[in-house]
């Protein structure tokens, strides 16, 4: 679960630029109503509106805890690879 400085976004930014990321300083930060949630989640299947009270007092929302380097380089490669495709069928797009 994250949606701003959560698992994810973390794990790309130490992959990326590892010298702006002190995990010393992460804490997690869930809405504790969401938690236990399968589908009705930040990041899951079922949309849901939110507000900007829901972001912790460091602005986080989720757990950068769980934060990898390796994680990041998984997840930038898999966004790089998806764009470029993305990419290649919008060249073929017939206008």
């Amino acid at each position: 679960m994250g949606v701003h400085a959560g698992t994810d976004e973390t794990s790309v930014v130490m992959h990326l630029r590892p010298d702006l990321v002190d995990l010393t300083l992460a804490q997690r930060w869930v809405p504790e109503h969401l938690a236990d949630f399968r589908y009705v989640r930040f990041g899951g299947r079922v949309a849901f509106g939110w507000t900007s009270d829901e972001f912790g007092p460091s602005g986080v929302i989720g757990d950068p805890t769980a934060a990898t380097a390796e994680h990041g380089k998984q997840l930038w490669e898999g966004m790089v690879t998806a764009a470029g495709e993305a990419l290649e069928e919008i060249r073929r797009f017939a206008i």
